[in-house]
């Protein structure tokens, strides 16, 4: 997607902590999906929403711009290689016809796009009337954004993340407001959304227990207003609307 991500990132530093598992879970049982709906995961990267889409979606296609990233894909589902359609795609130019999916998913990306527009567009245009688009991405509209600005002043060769874990690479400001206007500018109708990941927006220096907080059955604060507006990661379940 002319980034440096596609090139410099190491992909082997990050999997999908299980709290961004459970929403995704929980957004598919609204969904209502069937087994034999057709599905994508655009910007699969290494295939951490694999395993959950899976269980709803008899056949996934899994699209991402890194070579290196879908190799080690193809390595962690070796088994499941009959369930998988695996190509190596820009997501601002997918190579498919235009309705061709009644389940789009596009998360933990449009951060890494030059131009998240432009794939946002081409999401919607392989999405059929009526089908269900999940969309997330990091939200800034916290201390945690602060932290990002002034990082990026000090380290520009770490922009990836307020806490500079990642090197290289390129990672946009977004906010939850931001990814839920985008939503709305596409004309679809937003189903659920939800907050993850307190932690590292308010808390950083605790930002290792995370997951008691985050993943704590009882605890319900991702979706709550307005505190789901604020936390580290933000999701959005829309549809896509037939007239």
């Amino acid at each position: 997607m002319d980034t440096p991500y596609k090139t410099t990132t190491n992909t082997y530093l990050h999997t999908s902590v299980p709290w961004q598992q459970n929403i995704l879970n929980d957004f598919l049982k609204k969904t209502g999906i069937h087994k034999d709906a057709s599905c994508i995961d655009t910007g699969t990267g290494i295939g951490n929403n694999l395993s959950t889409l899976l269980k709803y979606c008899d056949q996934v296609a899994a699209v991402d711009v890194s070579e290196s990233a879908l190799k080690i894909l193809q390595e962690r589902y070796s088994k499941n290689l009959d369930q998988i359609t695996i190509k190596k795609m820009d997501a601002r130019y997918l190579d498919y016809p235009s309705a061709s999916f009644d389940l789009v998913v596009c998360t933990e990306m449009l951060e890494h796009c030059l131009k998240p527009q432009d794939v946002l567009d081409e999401c919607i245009r392989i999405l059929r009337p009526g089908g269900c688009l999940v969309l997330s991405g990091p939200n800034y509209f916290n201390p945690a954004g602060i932290v990002k600005i002034i990082r990026e002043n000090i380290y520009p060769r770490k922009t990836w993340d307020a806490w500079g874990n990642h090197d290289a690479g390129i990672e946009n400001f977004l906010t939850s407001f931001k990814i839920k206007k985008w939503a709305a500018k596409l004309r679809l109708d937003i189903i659920n959304d939800r907050g993850g990941d307190l932690i590292r927006s308010w808390l950083p220096f605790f930002r290792q227990y995370y997951k008691i907080i985050d993943c704590y059955p009882c605890l319900t604060i991702g979706r709550r207003r307005p505190l789901k507006m604020l936390m580290m990661n933000y999701f959005v379940l829309a549809r896509k609307r037939i007239n």
